[in-house]
């Protein structure tokens, strides 16, 4: 993606009631109108949350910016086993 990086792969197994969360910088990085950011622990907490799926983080952060709206992308994939 960038010229000079190195990337590797990873291998892992992902077993019944195992949870694989992946997502963008924009949805940590998220920002309320006091230019908080919605922050790792706040996705945490969420994701821990029995009804928590790709679509409630997506509305739990676009309530948190408050109308702010989201200035970077805003990817999540949640896959529960």
């Amino acid at each position: 993606m960038f010229e000079g990086s190195t990337y590797g792969a990873v291998d892992t197994t992902v077993c019944p009631g195992d949870l694989l969360l992946l997502y963008s910088d924009g949805i940590t990085e998220a920002t309320d109108r006091s230019d908080e950011e919605y922050g790792a622990e706040r996705m945490r907490d969420h994701v821990l949350q029995p009804q928590a799926c790709a679509e409630s983080i997506l509305a739990d952060v676009r309530n948190f910016a408050n109308g702010e709206g989201l200035h970077d992308d805003a990817t999540v994939i949640f896959v529960k086993a």
